[in-house]
């Protein structure tokens, strides 16, 4: 992982260290759209805009992704994988859509419940980021 994906990580409340000699990359963006039409034209453009390389699409679930499916199935260079799907595998770039920092967040059940799915949660967010190379 780049030095910029390990900071993007902590600025989200893990716990991690950032290794001397740890590599620079490309800046990690984060982008909030009105509607999910909107996030997928703004995946698009960036796609697009890319050098090429192989893309992770990732969201929490595999209803999410439904409409990525359709829209980028005839596109060889994009993967379209719910995060558990995710876990081993690496692309030259990631999009984690349909999640924002709240969806992350604990619920509203008993202490001990909010403590172990914020902790899932957190550990799939950290699966996430860090599918990119």
């Amino acid at each position: 992982n780049t030095r910029q994906i390990l900071e993007y990580i902590i600025s989200t409340g893990f716990e991690t260290t950032i290794p001397e000699g740890v590599n620079s990359g490309k800046p990690v963006e984060e982008f909030v759209t009105a509607t999910k039409s909107q996030e997928i034209e703004k995946v698009e453009d960036l796609i697009e805009a890319r050098d090429g390389g192989v893309v992770g699409i990732l969201a929490k679930t595999e209803e999410y992704l439904e409409a990525y499916r359709k829209v980028f199935a005839e596109r060889k260079d994009v993967k379209i994988l719910t995060i558990n799907e995710a876990q081993g595998v690496e692309f030259d770039a990631v999009f984690l859509v349909g999640v924002d920092r709240q969806y992350y967040a604990a619920s509203n059940f008993s202490e001990e419940f909010d403590r172990e799915l914020k902790q899932v949660n957190h550990d799939l967010l950290y699966v996430a980021l860090t599918r990119a190379m």
